[in-house]
């Protein structure tokens, strides 16, 4: 499986905890959802429509199985957004939403990558009962699914398959209530997370695309979001625009931001030339520092890009996350450790 499609799936976590399995020369000598989801992975890469035929199967054999009922939800609302054909892509939303639905009635609490993309495969839904001419149920599901934590309104507005129901008068007011509730919603699941993640300490100290020394010290007081990224990585470039909302909206209480580049091709000059090029053209104001090699080794567990971590005013990383996040997320994070009071008092 190539590692882009493995980062447009986010399953990264996914394949670490398959990873036992996969050893096992028995595994594919007998029938199992485990056997099943190592063939659909491995099948992905080149034939993502076979992935999920081996997966329809294994659902209909192995009808409780979350990995193998998330995967197809997860892999058929991607093929769904790279389908030109109407009514296959359609048939693909629909499938989408159907196998997030059993996910939903096997009883237990989603976990964070189920419950990002089934706010994805709600707005793949969204799409569907659209072009069908459902425009009230298509936004009743974009409303869905911005409570499980999808924001991306640039897609919204810009999505074809949605064109009926931006045209109803209470789209827009509709979206942005809904945009609201779920950072309130979702504040609660943060301060729960933050109590139970144990803190750990951080530092840099590196030049930025001026040559300037930049180092963590200079933010302190400040709660810091720390973004480990490449201008090479999908999903770094598409959390980029969050970040620069969120700086504007939030550093006069607090918030600063900083980018640590990794992993860019070319000479130190061109690597700067690079950074400072994309920065120009996304309006990115918070520096941008170049990696030492060091950077991956001080984050514990680092497991890939875009590695996001969220510093206190006292400089500990009270979370850390991997894979690209919604703004709301985002937003609710930085809400919740604005609101912590500063050391001291």
């Amino acid at each position: 499986m190539t590692s882009r499609l493995l980062a447009a799936l986010g399953l990264a976590s996914l394949m670490v905890g398959l990873a036992s399995a996969q050893d096992k020369p028995t595994l594919l000598d007998k029938p199992s959802a485990e056997a099943a989801v190592k063939k659909a992975l491995e099948a992905a890469g080149d034939d993502l429509p076979k992935a999920i035929s081996i997966l329809e199967a294994a659902q209909k054999q192995f009808p409780d199985s979350r990995e193998v009922i998330f995967l197809l939800g997860a892999m058929s609302v991607v093929q769904g957004e790279d389908t030109k054909v109407q009514a296959d892509r359609i048939a693909l939303f629909h499938k989408s939403t159907a196998a997030f639905a059993r996910l939903s009635q096997l009883g237990k609490e989603l976990k964070p990558n189920e419950k990002g993309f089934m706010g994805r495969s709600q707005i793949g839904e969204a799409r569907a009962l659209s072009l069908e001419g459902k425009t009230q149920e298509s936004l009743a599901t974009i409303k869905k699914a911005m409570t499980l934590g999808f924001d991306d309104l640039d897609s919204l507005e810009s999505e074809k398959d949605l064109e009926r129901v931006r045209k109803l008068p209470e789209y827009r007011a509709a979206v942005e209530a809904a945009y609201k509730a779920s950072i309130a919603e979702q504040k609660k699941e943060v301060a729960e997370e933050i109590s139970q993640t144990k803190a750990f300490p951080f530092d840099f100290e590196l030049k930025d695309t001026d040559d300037k020394t930049v180092a963590l010290a200079d933010y302190k007081g400040k709660v810091t979001i720390v973004d480990v990224w490449g201008t090479w990585c999908p999903p770094c470039r598409k959390e980029i625009p969050h970040f620069v909302e969120l700086l504007k909206q939030y550093k006069d209480k607090g918030l600063e931001i900083v980018g640590i580049n990794c992993n860019e091709e070319g000479t130190r000059d061109e690597v700067k030339a690079t950074i400072k090029d994309f920065a120009k053209k996304n309006k990115v104001e918070y520096r941008c520092l170049l990696n030492d090699d060091k950077t991956e080794g001080k984050i514990p567990g680092f497991q890939g890009y875009p590695t996001t971590l969220f510093l206190d005013r006292s400089g500990k990383v009270r979370l850390m996350l991997v894979g690209y996040t919604p703004k709301a997320r985002l937003e609710a994070i930085i809400a919740t450790l604005l609101d912590e009071p500063a050391k001291g008092k």
